[in-house]
């Protein structure tokens, strides 16, 4: 599947140290000085020692895992691999890439943005597939057909929920769509506290059926798996949940720090000159 941010060639994975062809976005200038980022852990724990880790251009795999030899290193997620639960990889030219290698429950996610009223890029962003999984407050809901219905002679979606208060629970939805959230009049609906009343929605048009999130306090993630399997394109802003760990992708700019430590030098020089 050709998502927003993944590659277009779905058996192209980031262990093949294959170039990437360019994928559509912001990508950046191949003779531009690379960009050093910075992942940060939006929720901090008790046991964390670190909570911000600076990852290198340099570096072939900046893995996420929970050993001190990972580039980021969270040791008191327990759920997370001990080494490379996820990696991140940048490449000239298309920019940073994050790849899971842990396809267990506990893998690696996306966060969805909220859905624009009226844009349809926005609208158009997730388009789901058999296999797909994706979580909306504390339940996983795995896409397991797609079919066309000879009764209703309409498109079915079938949903089934993986974990959460209705684990093991199927949810047929047809063209008509339908919403996930807390309230009772949702077509998905539990008293999850971490959805909102009205958390998210899938609907339909000619060409398939689509996720999107509405505007929800705590978040809609798509799984990097199956049909996103590819590695998916980081963008500023970006909320990464890996495991059970959530982490915000920010960037800094290597000549703009330079600049800043020279003036910051400069200001100290000349302070110590009035002295």
């Amino acid at each position: 599947m050709e998502g927003r941010r993944h590659y277009v060639d779905p058996s192209i994975t980031i262990d093949e140290g294959e170039s990437i062809p360019r994928v559509e976005g912001e990508a950046r200038d191949h003779h531009a000085a690379p960009l050093t980022i910075v992942l940060k852990m939006t929720v901090e724990a008790h046991d964390d020692l670190r909570t911000s880790f600076v990852l290198s251009p340099h570096l072939l795999d900046n893995g996420i895992g929970r050993d001190a030899s990972n580039a980021v290193s969270v040791p008191a997620d327990k759920h997370m691999a001990e080494r490379n639960h996820a990696v991140v990889r940048f490449h000239n030219g298309g920019g940073y890439f994050i790849s899971s290698h842990d396809q267990a429950n506990y893998g690696t996610y996306i966060r969805l943005s909220p859905c624009i009223p009226g844009d349809m890029a926005s609208a158009t962003q997730w388009p789901l597939a058999v296999g797909c999984h994706f979580r909306v407050g504390k339940s996983d809901f795995e896409v397991v057909a797609m079919e066309d219905d000879d009764d209703s002679h309409d498109v079915v979606l079938s949903l089934r929920v993986l974990c959460g208060k209705l684990a093991g629970k199927t949810y047929r939805l047809g063209s008509a769509g339908g919403t996930i959230g807390r309230s009772a009049d949702n077509t998905i609906h539990t008293g999850d506290g971490e959805l909102s009343r009205r958390h998210a929605a899938i609907w339909w048009d000619e060409t398939g059926f689509y996720l999107q999130d509405l505007g929800s306090t705590n978040g809609t993630f798509m799984k990097l798996h199956g049909a996103y399997r590819q590695p998916y394109r980081l963008e500023i802003g970006d909320q990464i949940l890996v495991s059970q760990t959530s982490i915000r992708y920010t960037v800094v700019d290597e000549n703009a720090m330079e600049a800043a430590l020279i003036r910051f030098i400069a200001a100290c020089n000349s302070q110590a000159d009035v002295a």
